[in-house]
């Protein structure tokens, strides 16, 4: 006897389905089993059936019990919809169907951001000390800062909604002969092929763009100098604390940007390599130093949570050294020579003054990638149909906002060359997540690229990519 069996939904996907971005970057940005589920989630499907699937495309070697707990997650956070259920005609118990709760999943910014959290005054702060030479080193207002920004983010979110909503609202037109319709439904297409990393650079950047193409600069600073009070604050750059018979023979970089993954492997246990960097911030350390200088109440580490702490001994001190060495945060800087003595004791010093982890989303257009150039150039055909041109300068455009992402750190370097305020040489560090670093480090970045006064020269030559 045959068995054949009926699909019965009882609801559907959305066509764009709003996510918090701490789910992007939690669950579908990484490259785990979470990502891989969501791959073959496109058309309704038994559990059984997706867990075969992901199974075969990707070799696989899980248990189903292992799927299940990634998958029930994906299903909590709503990324996975169950739309109905498969009636076999046996009279079976039925199966359960599952996909992908949108054709695009689109996030937001501002409603799950950093800055909304206890720490987001200190990283309002630590922008406001990098700017503020900008109005006289007035002191920062943490409190109108954090709002400043978060009203920064809820304008990226709300433009490039806007903008991605216009292109699905068009896709759906019956007019299959209108030219501009039939451009709609191509780049929706191409939007909803889009995988992770592709669309979240370029759902990000489609926001910041518009908004900076939208934005009047004297607007701006004027709103940004509210947020520092009548308070001026300058305060002397630290001292470097080299003794007289210490050969220094390294300068530190002023920034260096680490990848992800070696920044959680080296502080994944925060205490030891923290402190090591910490006290290396007033010039560069023996081992003899650091185990002398360890002790829970020096000034350079009085505000750092050592919960659980015990001094260290200095073969610990030296074996976190040489991994600090080998992941390029420390280096040996030099010598200090001992009088009376014809052995010398090695200098370790920062690599770099400050240590900001790579943005995934910088990192892939700075690529230069086939994918990368398409991302942008997919953006630029959104704002042409925006404008309504009829030509469109791909090349000069894509250039032109790869010259303003590389310029987001170039901007963060030269304010720390303006601002020598020791509060901000460890501030990175003082963070506790690598997304506070980045939300950092994006923020000044971006921030003084327009306090820089390249704001109207960017609008202009962006506007000359539409005629």
């Amino acid at each position: 006897m045959e068995i054949n069996y009926e699909d019965i939904y009882h609801s559907q996907p959305e066509q764009v389905k709003i996510v918090p971005e701490r789910v992007w970057r939690g669950l579908l940005l990484k490259d785990d089993i979470s990502s891989k589920l969501m791959s073959v989630c496109n058309k309704p499907k038994a559990m059984d059936q997706i867990f075969n699937d992901v199974k075969q495309q990707y070799q696989l070697k899980k248990s189903d019990s292992t799927l299940y707990r990634f998958f029930k997650t994906l299903i909590k956070e709503e990324v996975i919809l169950e739309v109905g259920n498969r009636v076999f005609s046996d009279k079976r118990v039925g199966k359960r169907l599952f996909v992908k709760a949108g054709d695009i999943l689109a996030f937001t910014s501002a409603n799950d951001s950093f800055l909304k959290g206890e720490r987001g005054d200190i990283i309002a702060e630590g922008v406001g000390y990098l700017i503020n030479h900008n109005f006289n080193y007035r002191k920062p207002n943490s409190v109108a800062l954090k709002e400043f920004f978060l009203n920064i983010e809820a304008s990226f979110d709300e433009t490039r909604l806007q903008l991605q909503n216009k292109v699905v609202d068009n896709a759906k037109l019956d007019e299959d002969k209108d030219i501009k319709v039939i451009q709609y439904i191509n780049l929706y297409k191409r939007i909803k092929s889009l995988q992770s990393l592709e669309y979240y650079t370029f759902y990000s950047y489609l926001g910041i763009i518009q908004y900076l193409l939208n934005l009047k600069r004297e607007f701006f600073v004027q709103e940004l100098e509210k947020c520092f009070l009548d308070t001026i604050e300058i305060i002397e750059e630290e001292k470097i604390e080299n003794k007289p018979l210490d050969i220094i023979k390294y300068s530190p970089e002023l920034i260096k940007t680490v990848d992800t993954n070696i920044f959680m492997l080296v502080f994944k246990e925060k205490h030891v390599p923290m402190i090591i960097m910490r006290l290396m911030r007033t010039g560069p350390k023996t081992i003899q130093d650091i185990y002398e200088m360890q002790n829970s109440d020096h000034e350079q580490l009085i505000d750092l949570d050592r919960t659980g702490y015990k001094k260290k001994e200095k073969n610990t001190i030296y074996k976190k050294i040489k991994e600090l060495v080998k992941h390029g945060f420390i280096v040996e800087a030099g010598k200090r020579v001992i009088p009376h003595q014809s052995a010398t004791q090695i200098l370790y010093g920062r690599c770099a003054e400050l240590y900001v982890i790579k943005d995934t989303r910088i990192e892939f257009i700075l690529s230069k990638s086939i994918k990368s150039k398409n991302i942008i150039e997919l953006i630029g055909q959104i704002l042409k149909l925006e404008k309504g041109t009829k030509s469109f300068n791909k090349a000069k455009f894509i250039t032109l906002i790869q010259g303003f992402v590389g310029n987001l750190y170039e901007s963060l370097e030269k304010t720390m060359r303006k601002n020598k305020n020791p509060k901000i040489r460890e501030i990175l560090f003082e963070y506790k997540t690598t997304d506070e670093n980045r939300t950092f480090a994006f923020m000044t970045g971006f921030t003084a690229w327009i306090l820089d006064n390249n704001l109207v020269e960017f609008q202009r030559n962006i506007e000359n990519c539409f005629l």
